[in-house]
């Protein structure tokens, strides 16, 4: 998708470092690509790829998924 410059949707991805114990998590939706670590957010545009922002809560993600602690 990188060459034709379009943005790919990606399956919601978790990992958990096993030397920290941190979860990384990573999804996408029609706007955004979010990527998780630990407590923080951290939002990029999808089309531009550009960054958006970062939000401290870990509430609600990806429609309802919680990650694993």
């Amino acid at each position: 998708m990188n060459w034709v410059h379009s943005p790919a949707m990606l399956r919601p991805f978790e990992y958990v470092d096993p030397s920290t114990d941190e979860t990384l998590y990573l999804y996408t939706d029609k706007r955004l690509s979010v990527l998780c670590i630990g407590d923080r957010r951290y939002y990029f545009d999808r089309i531009t790829g550009k960054f958006d922002g970062v939000l401290s809560s870990m509430v609600d993600v990806a429609g309802g998924i919680e990650l694993a602690d």
